[in-house]
């Protein structure tokens, strides 16, 4: 595949890297920040045009401005110093391709840098999931702190007491403190009475639960069911403890045939939304839809019976395959056959 540097540096070669990124980046504000509307090369009050800007109804916006060209970078962090905007995000172009916009995008502004990602982020699609962890973690740094007081939010121990006798949940001692029937304890005893279903050794069970009695832990998990991923534990009850999503594990399914242990696989989001329903009524709000999740697979047979199976992206509405060609070091028609498939590209 194209090397996404080479790709950058042509963009810029040619003058079409700055409205290629804005394009790019406004399709990840479309589909993943859904609430924010992006808007382009809008004339500021700062000296000049702001690059994007992400509007949040009336109550929040957001700044982005892209670093590319050594000479604008004074010229560009005056613009997001004199901006008015809740968060400013600086997008740079990578140190691999020009080291000294970011070393003068820090020298000149070394007292509170903006967050920032590189180019590479945004236009690479095999890098979109940490794109958009990276994104969701400057926008809502200041969301941390309630979703601290979401995994500690609580009901009457009297009321999950008496649901836990309706539901037949056996609350193990020593697991949590439950005289504080917070949402993280009523999580971490859900989880526990799933487990002894598929084991009856408590010791083991307790083993784990005392691994995921962690404020930390249970606001990371929190945080991805939130953001859209599909989540479980991944465990031997022994000495293999994991939180992973279905695209991470992949990575573990591809060394199965190497491993001689037996695992269990839990599904975490689920347990939330079980929560949610049964004892918080809903109030809860956390986010259902997964927005990251491996491809369906699909079997296609041609007219003398050879089949083919396609794990496909959800919304995926048509794929194109090319025969693989070789190009050798002539990089220049390397770019010109990969930019005619990228443009069946979403």
């Amino acid at each position: 595949m194209i090397d996404i540097f080479y790709e950058i540096k042509n963009l810029r070669k040619k003058k079409l890297l700055h409205s290629v990124v804005l394009r790019e980046l406004s399709k990840i504000i479309n589909r993943y920040f859904p609430k924010y509307e992006p808007i382009t090369e809008i004339q500021g009050l700062a000296g000049g045009r702001n690059d994007l800007i992400a509007f949040k109804y009336n109550t929040r916006k957001i700044l982005f401005e892209v670093f590319a060209t050594a000479s604008q970078v004074s010229r560009d962090l005056r613009i997001l110093d004199n901006t008015i905007a809740d968060i400013k995000i600086a997008i740079i172009i990578d140190k691999e391709i020009d080291d000294k916009i970011l070393e003068k995008f820090l020298r000149e502004n070394p007292e509170s840098n903006y967050p920032y990602l590189f180019i590479s982020q945004i236009l690479d699609k095999t890098k979109i999931v940490n794109t958009i962890n990276s994104l969701h973690n400057i926008i809502f740094k200041n969301d941390k702190d309630e979703l601290f007081d979401l995994i500690n939010k609580k009901i009457s121990f009297k009321e999950f007491v008496n649901k836990c006798s309706e539901e037949d949940i056996k609350i193990l001692n020593g697991s949590v403190n439950l005289s504080d029937a917070t949402l993280k304890n009523i999580f971490i005893t859900i989880v526990a009475n799933r487990l002894l279903k598929m084991t009856h050794d408590n010791d083991k069970v307790l083993k784990l639960i005392k691994w995921l009695n962690d404020d930390k832990l249970i606001e990371f998990i929190l945080f991805k069911v939130n953001l859209g991923f599909n989540i479980f534990i991944y465990t031997d009850l022994n000495e293999t403890f994991c939180i992973e999503s279905d695209m991470e594990f992949l990575d573990t399914i591809r060394i199965f045939s190497e491993l001689e242990e037996t695992y269990i696989i839990l599904p975490l989001n689920k347990v939330f939304y079980d929560i949610d329903d049964k004892l918080f009524k809903g109030t809860l709000k956390i986010k259902r839809k997964i927005r990251f999740t491996i491809g369906q697979s699909h079997i296609y047979e041609d007219e003398d019976g050879k089949t083919v199976t396609f794990s496909i992206p959800k919304n995926v509405k048509k794929i194109d395959i090319y025969k693989p060609m070789v190009f050798g070091d002539d990089k220049e028609l390397e770019w010109k056959y990969y930019k005619k498939i990228m443009n069946y590209v979403d």
